[in-house]
């Protein structure tokens, strides 16, 4: 997961770092903390995650769509199962394509919709008393966000979203037997944001 978010920002200060050169308006939102709810059936007892990521959104000024490119991931961990299993570790990473819409007002309030399609990598590990099993599978899925957000200075944004993903279908654990999961990542996550906005607000 530390990898993971390290891709996030090296990744995203890339992008924000060349948007502006051929963009007039620009969105860089982070989502330090939110709680993820994936399927119980797939990923029990795993199904609440931790969730980290960011999205940037960008456009000519005037135009009613901005393009957004996303990296989200979330890991969840659970010690103590069963008396066989010690522990289990299930992590979704997702790099996301799509485009969103903000809504300006006259004052700070910025109401945004975003949507398009997710690229996912899904992994699970449990330690058993034999040993550890691992197992990673690879889903195209449909993601949309929606919240709002405040314009507190020229540049910083502190708001509030809601991100989904479905469509998604995995297999974990498919050559383990009784431990064999179909099923998929789709989720449904919330929390706080904080944002970076270019040009400064007037």
């Amino acid at each position: 997961m530390k990898r993971f978010l390290g891709l996030v920002l090296v990744a995203l200060a890339a992008v924000a770092a060349t948007a502006p050169a051929h963009a007039e308006d620009v969105n860089l939102n982070f989502y330090p903390f939110a709680p993820r709810y994936l399927d119980k059936d797939t990923w029990d007892p795993v199904e609440n995650q931790y969730a980290f990521g960011g999205t940037v959104d960008f456009g000519k000024a005037g135009w009613p769509l901005h393009f957004a490119i996303g990296l989200h991931g979330s890991v969840g961990d659970e010690a103590n199962f069963n008396p066989l299993v010690s522990g289990v570790t299930g992590t979704v990473n997702e790099l996301s394509f799509g485009i969103a819409k903000i809504w300006t007002t006259k004052g700070t309030v910025r109401p945004f919709l975003s949507g398009g399609v997710s690229f996912v990598h899904a992994a699970a590990d449990a330690d058993l008393f034999t040993g550890t099993i691992d197992s990673d599978d690879d889903s195209i899925g449909m993601w949309v966000e929606g919240g709002v957000y405040w314009r507190l200075s020229p540049h910083f944004n502190l708001g509030m979203f809601g991100r989904m993903l479905t469509g998604t279908s995995i297999t974990l654990f498919e050559n383990v037997p009784g431990f064999e999961a179909d099923g998929d990542t789709d989720y449904f996550e919330w929390g706080p944001m904080l944002g970076w906005s270019w040009p400064p607000k007037k």
